[in-house]
């Protein structure tokens, strides 16, 4: 029997396995995201937004302050993620004030 015929079992069920259909090519890599966040609200928003088709998204909520979320986002800064983000509830001007 050729590749292209198909076989069925009772019940129409298909058993063959014509590996043909399949398309060629190469996969795209996906870009990666590190989000750091300041609360579990913040993190719950962002882990929803995952999917197979869109970006690698990291999220991780450290229990410090402001301003060493972003201190800590510079530190975690690799080759590892494409980007690194912070989401803060709060203005960035109050923030770097303080320092």
């Amino acid at each position: 029997m050729s590749p292209r015929t198909s076989r069925t079992r009772k019940g129409g069920i298909r058993t063959d396995t014509d590996l043909e259909h399949k398309k060629k090519g190469t996969r795209q890599e996906r870009a990666s995201f590190l989000i750091l966040c300041e609360g579990k609200t913040e993190k719950d928003y962002f882990v929803g937004m995952r999917s197979r088709q869109g970006p690698h998204i990291d999220v991780d909520t450290p229990k410090v302050d402001h301003l060493s979320i972003v201190r800590e986002a510079v530190a975690r800064r690799s080759d590892e993620y494409d980007a690194v983000w912070c989401v803060l509830d709060t203005e960035l001007d109050e923030v770097l004030r303080r320092r």
